[in-house]
């Protein structure tokens, strides 16, 4: 406050000074937000963005995009009820708002993945083809050409004043994947993945499990290290397990950090437990017959071109594959293995 003196009077003249005060904390990619009245409580927001969806492949005039992202939402002390609003805008290259304006209400903890719908353009120089920065060319775009490095939370619920949060978004995840696919083929599971953009990518690990918890390491591919375009890798489980089962891909920094991607279910069924002979042809009276571990007894049986049998014999296969060792005869020709489980081929 301050005093003046007018025609011999003294004015006290208070000055009114507004303090704002936040109920909000950010850090490391995420925002926590404390209730301000009734029951106490918090929501935690952690958005982490992972991809840029461009909508054109060549580019030419501009093209538009917009952001995938994984978020996780954890609530501590009593919520008082579902929120009223719960957005995020996510901040990239130029200051573009990258909107997505559904993350969940509901009062629970929760987690996903989620992509903005605002779709912002991003303009040529004027020439096709060409663009000068802050903007890149589509086929450059990942999330860290593209700067995504801050967000706002826009958030209202029960004891929850309304309000906009700026936050940090931290480092990106080293590595922007865009699809990872398993899929059985006779016996043996085919596992596919691609990558938009590495960064310090050492290598990938690839796991199996039937019971969905404990995983064993099945194989591993060398990575990237550092790249912005398009990546494509492939691995085969020759040896898989009969029935259902979870192959879970994992990535590892150059400085041991690793990260894990989403599950996939595989079965692989009885009739696709099948054989390998080798060597094929041979050039002695002996062959090779490789059987995948199964449950079940097997039973091999060898014909000639007549259809005779030559030799028939059982196989356990119950704690791993077999290789097989069969007498041929000596006589040269072309002689056919097959397999059966309970009357069912499964092998020839």
């Amino acid at each position: 406050m301050k005093f003046f003196t007018a025609g011999g009077m003294s004015i006290l003249l208070f000055i009114s000074i507004l303090f704002s005060t936040t109920d909000a904390l950010s850090q490391n990619g995420q925002v926590t937000v404390n209730s301000t009245s009734g029951t106490p409580y918090s929501v935690t927001v952690k958005i982490t963005p992972t991809q840029i969806l461009r909508s054109s492949t060549t580019c030419l005039n501009g093209y538009n995009y917009n952001v995938r992202f994984n978020y996780q939402i954890t609530y501590s002390g009593t919520p008082q009820g579902n929120l009223y609003t719960h957005q995020v805008e996510i901040i990239c290259l130029n200051n573009q708002v990258n909107g997505f304006y559904s993350l969940p209400k509901a009062a629970a903890n929760s987690s996903g993945t989620a992509q903005t719908s605002t779709n912002p353009f991003v303009p040529n120089n004027g020439t096709p083809g060409q663009y000068s920065s802050p903007y890149v060319h589509c086929s450059a775009a990942n999330i860290y050409t593209f700067n995504c490095l801050t967000a706002r939370l826009i958030i209202h619920g029960p004891g929850i004043n309304s309000q906009t949060i700026p936050f940090n978004l931290g480092n990106p995840l080293p590595v922007e994947l865009i699809e990872f696919n398993a899929e059985a083929e006779k016996n043996q599971v085919n596992l596919n993945w691609s990558t938009a953009s590495e960064r310090n990518s050492d290598y990938f690990t690839i796991e199996r499990t039937r019971d969905g918890e404990n995983f064993e390491e099945i194989g591993s591919i060398k990575a990237s290290g550092n790249s912005s375009t398009l990546k494509s890798y492939q691995f085969t489980d020759y040896s898989p397990e009969p029935g259902i089962s979870y192959y879970r891909l994992t990535q590892t920094d150059f400085d041991g950090q690793s990260e894990s991607f989403e599950i996939k279910s595989v079965e692989v069924k009885s009739s696709q437990v099948i054989t390998n002979v080798f060597p094929n042809p041979t050039a002695d009276s002996k062959a090779n017959v490789l059987v995948q571990k199964t449950n079940q007894l097997v039973e091999l049986r060898l014909f000639n071109v007549f259809g005779q049998l030559i030799l028939d014999k059982q196989i356990d296969a119950s704690n791993g594959q077999v290789i097989e060792t069969i007498e041929l005869p000596q006589n040269a020709g072309t002689y056919m293995v097959e397999l059966t489980q309970q009357g069912e081929v499964v092998g020839r």
